[in-house]
């Protein structure tokens, strides 16, 4: 063994490896630990200790991963064969995956963020669940009048349905929208993996941990709306969205009627999440909140991470971005406003991530440990 394997290879050098990459994460899991403790405070104090599942999301983040990571090496394997044309692609496929999956650092920085992001993601759960009942949905009337008034008069969903006719169009929107969530997991499994540097990891959790907290806890706590879909529902009042929801049900009639697969997946969706409102209990997907946005939200940070990645797959993730934003307004989901704002927090949360991240690495250099 050469003299650079065994000093790697060494059970000091290892631990050191293991502890440089737990304090360029040190932000990231700082906020987790700090948003469990809230939210865990605030389910006691307020007798809402039902609605807390710390574990929720545990189980499914570790099957997906389980599935993933296999998967991965798979395409990773057919890229390695077909693309580059390697003449040993199994070979270098292994050598590739103990050199910068198996690594001290990276099995670190994965098994700690995957351990801390299936905690945070279950409390930030436990906690939507909670806001209609901590704070019931007030501000729907302020939200629909602001949308009118941005848009000259005009509701924003007649501008989508204009552009975006009938249910062919309506329902690329669906499909769109429904696997934003897929896309935002197979892009966190990416950086948990480090496969966009260890920096970018950093720097995308952190982001991501903390437009979560902000964005779809803090801020939808205080400014607790259900969105178009359930307005007449929780304001009582002449519900100017019922033209919207009307239209989406008559498009979508035939299509479940006939028994099609290829039906509008969110008027289902919507009502199961109403349902569940009235349950002392969370579940995987439960809550309602519609200002700020966090499927806009993630939409654009997934965008801004890409453009650091590549320039052509920065450009992508936005085009679907824009396509969120849309989708948010056309299937009744969220307020235009909603989107506008999570696209500003979102951006200033990514800049300060990325000014922390800085931070801490030049420290590292600072002291003569390579990041």
């Amino acid at each position: 063994m050469s003299l650079i394997a065994k000093e790697a290879l060494r059970p000091s050098r290892l631990a050191s490896d293991a502890f440089d990459e737990l304090k360029l994460l040190s932000p990231f899991l700082m906020v987790v630990g700090l948003y469990i403790v809230a939210v865990t405070g605030i389910a006691q104090a307020t007798g809402l200790a039902s609605y807390l599942q710390l574990t929720l999301y545990t189980e499914a983040l570790s099957l997906s991963l389980s599935v993933g990571l296999p998967a991965g090496l798979i395409i990773y394997f057919f890229y390695l064969m077909f693309w580059e044309r390697e003449k040993r692609p199994l070979a270098r496929a292994a050598r590739d995956l103990t050199t910068y999956v198996l690594a001290p650092r990276v099995v670190t920085g994965l098994v700690v963020s995957l351990l801390a992001i299936s905690y945070f993601v279950s409390a930030f759960s436990s906690f939507k669940v909670m806001i209609g009942t901590l704070n019931p949905f007030f501000l729907d009337p302020l939200l629909a009048r602001l949308d009118a008034l941005i848009h000259f008069g005009i509701q924003p969903w007649k501008i989508t349905h204009f552009v975006f006719r009938g249910f062919a169009g309506t329902m690329a929107l669906n499909f769109a929208y429904n696997f934003w969530f897929f896309l935002m997991w197979i892009f966190v499994f990416c950086q948990l993996l480090a496969l966009a540097g260890r920096r970018e990891r950093a720097r995308y959790l952190l982001s991501f941990v903390l437009c979560w907290t902000v964005i779809g806890s803090v801020l939808a706590f205080l400014l607790s709306s259900a969105g178009p879909c359930y307005y007449g529902r929780v304001t009582g009042l002449p519900d100017p969205y019922a033209p919207l929801m009307h239209l989406l049900n008559a498009m979508d009639a035939p299509h479940v009627a006939s028994g099609s697969y290829w039906h509008l997946w969110s008027l289902t969706t919507q009502q199961q999440l109403w349902s569940y409102q009235f349950l002392s209990t969370t579940s995987i997907g439960a809550g309602i909140s519609a200002m700020p946005s966090m499927h806009v939200s993630m939409a654009y940070l997934l965008a801004f991470s890409s453009y650091r990645i590549n320039k052509w797959l920065g450009r992508i993730m936005l085009a679907y971005a824009v396509i969120i934003s849309i989708g948010s307004i056309d299937l009744g989901w969220h307020y235009a406003v909603d989107g506008y704002v999570s696209i500003a927090i979102t951006y200033l949360l990514w800049r300060l991530s990325g000014a922390i991240i800085d931070r801490i690495e030049s420290n590292l250099q600072k002291n003569f440990l390579p990041v």
